[in-house]
């Protein structure tokens, strides 16, 4: 068996934006404070085997760091980036227009910071590298995109049916992922048939394989969607399934030999048309808390 946590990034060092490609920093407090639960985690016998992140710093970071501290294996996958938001990516989300007032008399500031259904969020003060110019070079850039909430809200309430300017597509970002999460499945699943063979000739026993995949949100919410079957293009799903940073969601995978019906028995000319593969992929835990504050001491 085969164990993949998917665990979310900590917090941004931005100001509330939609991050998707975005390449912004990570919180480097929550950081140590995620790589020594990680450390704590690795010293027990819930060892993580393998681990897969997304390239942007936010979560390479942390998985670059874990991997060295403890010699283990890390791949980057280009694939599991978060949605590319297009125009508004990394845009603060108080500098787009709100209302029919001019965009210096209409700051953004009834709608919620930190709940954005889509992409990564920050309710920190440091701003973003790309958003340090100054207010009126953003005022500009936003003006001459004709950028404006109303259509953020068309896109939070019709993700599959609304694409942001220049951004990708909720159909795109959804088969992205997928592929990629496809292709990790079969790696792994693929690894572990080796071992199995080595264990059986060794009469050892084998322990369950265990993956940590850091990602994004989006990402993430991508991914349980596909297993539970449920419709990723909805927005009622990206908007009330709360994967917090520093979150961890974890899939169980099995792999079985399942023989076909005695009905189509006469159309099999081999063994290997009898003995059929599935995989069954099960979500065990979804955005359970990884990090947990410490208590106050003095």
């Amino acid at each position: 068996m085969i164990e993949i946590d998917l665990l979310r990034h900590v917090s941004v060092e931005g100001k509330p934006a939609l991050y998707g490609v975005s390449d912004v920093s990570p919180s480097s407090q929550d950081n140590n404070k995620l790589l020594t639960v990680l450390t704590a985690q690795q010293n027990s016998e819930s060892r993580y085997d393998d681990i897969i992140s997304s390239p942007l710093q936010r979560c390479h970071k942390i998985a670059k760091a874990f991997a060295q501290q403890h010699q283990l294996p890390l791949t980057v996958v280009n694939d599991f980036q978060e949605m590319n938001f297009g125009l508004y990516d990394g845009v603060p989300f108080d500098d787009i227009p709100f209302g029919d007032a001019p965009f210096d008399d209409a700051p953004f500031s009834d709608a919620p910071s930190d709940s954005a259904p889509f992409g990564d969020a920050s309710s920190d003060n440091v701003p973003f590298d790309e958003a340090a110019k100054s207010k009126k070079q953003r005022a500009d850039k936003i003006t001459e995109s004709k950028l404006h909430w109303r259509c953020l809200e068309r896109f939070f309430e019709q993700p599959a049916h609304i694409t942001l300017p220049e951004a990708e597509s909720l159909s795109d970002f959804h088969i992205r992922v997928i592929k990629a999460w496809q292709t990790l499945v079969n790696q792994q699943l693929a690894i572990t048939q080796k071992q199995v063979a080595v264990a059986a000739a060794s009469s050892t026993t084998l322990k369950p394989r265990r993956i940590l995949l850091i990602a994004h949100g989006g990402v993430i919410r991508m991914i349980l969607a596909h297993i539970l079957q449920l419709d990723w293009q909805q927005g009622a799903w990206h908007q009330n399934l709360k994967v917090d940073y520093a979150s961890l969601s974890r899939v169980a995978i099995s792999q079985y030999c399942v023989n076909k019906s005695e009905a189509n028995l006469q159309q099999v000319n081999s063994v290997q048309d009898i003995a059929q593969p599935a995989i069954f992929q099960q979500v065990k835990t979804i955005a359970m808390p990884f990090l947990k504050e410490q208590p106050n001491e003095g």
